[in-house]
């Protein structure tokens, strides 16, 4: 990859980078070699343009400026406090990471570069938001309070938890920023059109959880197997493996081993149609059995085991069927 050179930054500007944060290669591969794959394949460009293309046209006030050389960088122009703010909402809620994941990343791809698994990271420096935001106020001749991308991460974090939880979480929230608002004497510039949009967003955001909490309670009710097909276990898996913090070679070996859970064709093949069906149980088991061997420290292996009933949980909404069963019970 060519070394990226330093930008001259201009006033009310703010850059977003993506870049690879996981790397596992195909067997004769080495990391090194995956990541320049990845900047010089034709796709990525063809990809990177297009994302830029969508950062241009889906915000009012901003605008693309560059596309840097020897990462994938861009330069956007904001042209309001709203429309960085946008920018900074779609940041920390997700919206622009899965919006960028959604379009760089295809198996074509994996294929191409020789990556078995890759994950993309997009960050925004918070030292340069702040700075902006500066910037714009000063330019509009007005002091508007926004929240920080801690803040809003924060925010965010909590209402992923349980439903009785966030309403509490929200409220204490609530009050938190009317008193830092009343504190930095900013709260006449909140209007009463604001108050009620983020009221509204509030009371979708919690029907959007109770139909999620519906959902998975019918998982829980009428399913207990697992079905995999060979590529969604390889990704699964291969996340897992590459989040824990071990030596590259013995991530392989781990690899090599979680894949023999995969099914085997009469022929000794491995068919990419091929499906693994198996109950949560069990497949814990496999995993325990699998790492009891493998020379990693205790606190790894339970890192693992974790990492697993956690990707269970969100294939069929439950993390064990004895765990479920259990939960009824409390109910």
């Amino acid at each position: 990859m060519a070394k990226e050179n330093k930008r001259m930054r201009h006033p009310c500007q703010i850059e977003v980078k993506v870049r690879p944060d996981g790397i596992i290669p195909k067997e004769g591969k080495r990391v090194r070699e995956v990541s320049a794959a990845f900047y010089s394949n034709e796709h990525t460009k063809e990809n990177a343009v297009l994302v830029g293309k969508q950062l241009d046209q889906r915000r009012d006030g901003m605008k693309l400026h560059q596309i840097g050389k020897g990462s994938i960088s861009y330069i956007m122009d904001c042209q309001s406090s709203k429309a960085l703010e946008s920018l900074m909402s779609d940041y920390s809620s997700g919206s622009l990471h899965r919006m960028v994941k959604s379009t760089f990343m295809s198996d074509r791809l994996l294929d191409e570069i020789g990556a078995l698994y890759l994950s993309l990271g997009t960050s925004i420096d918070h030292t340069e938001y702040l700075l902006c935001q500066e910037e714009l106020a000063d330019t509009e001749g007005e002091k508007i309070y926004h929240l920080s991308v801690d803040e809003i991460e924060e925010m965010n974090q909590k209402i992923e938890s349980e439903i009785p939880a966030q309403m509490a979480n929200v409220t204490v929230k609530q009050a938190e920023i009317r008193q830092k608002a009343r504190d930095r004497d900013i709260l006449r510039g909140m209007s009463v059109e604001e108050d009620k949009a983020r009221a509204s967003e509030l009371d979708e955001l919690m029907n959007e959880w109770i139909q999620i909490k519906e959902q998975l309670q019918q998982l829980n009710d009428t399913h207990s197997d697992l079905v995999f097909d060979r590529r969604e276990f390889t990704q699964n898996v291969g996340a897992i493996v590459d989040e824990v913090d071990i030596p590259l070679e013995i991530k392989q070996e781990l690899m090599a081993a979680f894949l023999k859970f995969l099914p085997v064709g009469t022929d000794k093949t491995n068919k990419p149609g091929q499906k693994l069906v198996i109950e949560g149980d069990l497949l814990m088991e496999y995993v325990e059995n699998t790492i009891l061997d493998f020379n990693i420290p205790t606190e790894t292996k339970e890192d693992m085991k974790e990492r697993f009933r956690m990707m269970i949980k969100k294939k069929s909404g439950k993390s064990t069927v004895t765990e479920s069963l259990a939960a009824k019970q409390e109910i």
